[in-house]
């Protein structure tokens, strides 16, 4: 049995062992705290590393010397449109109402909309104070990382298929921005691979914006023989904390009452800790499929 792990944003820069034995860690503290050791043994752990890839993307694709949130030129010819609607996804599923941005844009520039500069850096601003573990500094990754992975999605593909396709069968862990690569690499692949489980934690992948990014038709991957979708529901990235039929496709297991560390709510560690989401990868790590 193979298990591999997808990371999320902010990972470039990290020697990937060491990213490696911090989910591995995790599982293993989930395994303890239901009297499960060992059960790592014989499993082949690969770990698809892309944060630097997608830190030399970003760079490659960055013209401006100013964030994508936090720009106060209020140049509109300069607006991505995906990052307009994914902070307003976002903002709406926070119930950030349209009055609240338009108090903090202030008079001037409140009936643009958020096809306009200044209202998506208003509605980060009301984000960060919503949610404070959710700070400036992690929402610019997350916007910038997302929107440009799901631009030029090649590369990161390419490192995550070659970690994730074999004949053996796989676990497929997916976490944050790691759960949309997975999800996208799990789809392609098919039915060439088997998976006893592919498990999503802290998932972006049900908001409207990134979905629109994804190759349809949305669902359970051909090769996976369980999903399960695990949450903390205070976790800002993971806005739909189900992934069902009404918010992404029929057939996907729901965990949402996990609870990491209050400051950090998307935490890795917290989410692999977890004893649920611990079973279910022993579940599948020790079946027979």
């Amino acid at each position: 049995m193979r298990l591999v792990y997808v990371h999320g944003i902010g990972q470039g820069g990290r020697p990937s062992a060491e990213v490696t034995a911090e989910w591995t860690a995790a599982l293993e503290r989930g395994f303890d705290a239901i009297g499960r050791d060992g059960v790592l043994g014989g499993v082949s752990i690969e770990l698809a590393y892309y944060g630097d890839d997608l830190d030399d993307l970003v760079r490659s694709c960055d013209t401006s010397d100013s964030s994508v949130i936090r720009r106060r030129d209020g140049r509109d010819d300069e607006l991505d449109p995906f990052v307009a609607d994914l902070v307003d996804d976002l903002r709406i599923r926070a119930e950030i109402a349209d009055g609240d941005v338009r108090a903090e844009l202030g008079a001037g520039a409140a009936e643009k909309g958020p096809s306009n500069w200044e209202w998506v850096h208003a509605a980060g601003r009301l984000l960060s104070r919503k949610l404070p573990w959710l700070t400036d500094t992690i929402l610019e990754h997350f916007v910038r990382e997302v929107s440009t992975y799901l631009k030029f999605p090649q590369r990161i593909d390419a490192i995550a298929r070659s970690a994730v396709a074999g004949d053996e069968p796989v676990v497929v862990i997916g976490h944050s921005l790691g759960s949309v690569v997975s999800y996208r690499v799990v789809t392609a692949l098919g039915a060439s691979i088997t998976s006893p489980l592919y498990l999503t934690v802290g998932s972006p992948l049900g908001i409207p914006s990134i979905k629109r990014a994804l190759p349809g038709p949305l669902g359970v991957p051909t090769g996976v023989h369980r999903w399960v979708n695990a949450v903390d529901e205070r976790d800002g990235v993971a806005l739909f904390s189900r992934l069902d039929r009404t918010t992404f496709g029929a057939g996907i297991e729901n965990v949402a009452e996990l609870t990491n560390p209050r400051d950090r709510p998307h935490w890795i560690g917290g989410y692999l800790a977890d004893t649920v989401v611990a079973q279910a990868v022993i579940d599948a790590l020790t079946s027979t499929t």
